[in-house]
């Protein structure tokens, strides 16, 4: 089963909140959301695949725009109890933190960042970044390996903040649509009826076709083909993969490794055709790879 998330209240084109890190554990810490420069914050934990898998692309955008008055932050939230402050900074004197070449920092146990600057804008998943423009105003919000382009318009002063907070809503309208299909969906999946649920998804997509790009979506999408129709799972999924250009990943391969893990498909024996998709992850998590 998957969880919901909460409400936003804070957006696109509101003044970024105060900037308070705890811990510094490398780069400048004397720096911040500075009037005049713009500034990336990206949220990561040393648990987290996908931040790990996204630190060279964030050290790429890093020394592209060092030149620029843009500052990059990275800082570490919603670590595991066992990961103190001695823990993290062990982790920066090794391999990954070494390949860190922007500004590092933790909260700690108080959490100001997680509490003041995530959870206001409705973010419950890491990696998550935002961009600060020269204002001092959210101008971008999103997965970090998708800054690229709407980071060169900011530094660029191409970017119209009333046109992305109008994305940011629709795209918003849409995740609320999906969102609150959850427990409905949920429910199925606990009753195992699979027929219903593909029904449910398939007449919401029939209203909303960009609900595809969510996550709620094609996750129960691909359980109910798994379970009805394995290989219509795969070209799905497959289809899904080669469409979408930034695919919420977690909504098929959740799926595949729950079901793999408890052998309920005898259909995941073919889980090798999956390769050509693992591939396009790969280059999505990490651009150039």
């Amino acid at each position: 089963m998957i969880a919901q998330t909460s409400s936003p209240t804070l957006t696109v084109g509101d003044a970024a909140p105060a900037f308070k890190v705890s811990t510094w554990l490398k780069g400048d810490s004397t720096k911040g959301v500075e009037r005049g420069k713009i500034t990336i914050v990206e949220f990561w934990a040393t648990w987290c695949g996908p931040c790990l898998a996204n630190i060279p692309h964030l050290s790429r955008v890093a020394s592209e725009y060092k030149d620029k008055n843009v500052n990059v932050f990275a800082i570490s939230v919603k670590e595991r109890n066992t990961t103190d402050a001695d823990s993290l900074r062990r982790f920066i004197k090794g391999p990954k933190g070494q390949s860190m070449h922007y500004n590092v920092g933790a909260d700690d146990a108080e959490q100001y960042m997680a509490k003041n600057w995530l959870a206001p804008v409705g973010q419950g998943g890491i990696p998550f970044a935002m961009v600060i423009d020269q204002q001092g105003k959210i101008a971008w919000m999103g997965h970090p390996a998708i800054i690229d382009s709407p980071l060169a318009k900011i530094v660029s002063g191409r970017w119209d903040i009333s046109t992305a907070l109008s994305d940011l809503k629709n795209s918003k309208r849409v995740a609320k649509i999906d969102n609150d299909m959850i427990p409905r969906l949920n429910d199925l999946a606990a009753k195992k009826d699979y027929n219903e649920m593909l029904r449910v998804v398939d007449s919401a997509l029939a209203k909303e076709p960009s609900l595809i790009k969510q996550f709620a979506t094609p996750h129960f999408k691909f359980l109910g083909l798994l379970h009805t129709d394995p290989e219509a799972s795969v070209t799905f999924a497959r289809n899904l993969w080669a469409t979408v250009d930034f695919p919420d990943w977690k909504s098929v391969s959740d799926i595949v490794w729950y079901e793999v893990d408890k052998k309920k498909s005898h259909y995941l024996h073919q889980f090798i055709y999956w390769q050509p998709m693992l591939c396009r992850l790969r280059s999505i998590i990490i651009p150039g790879a």
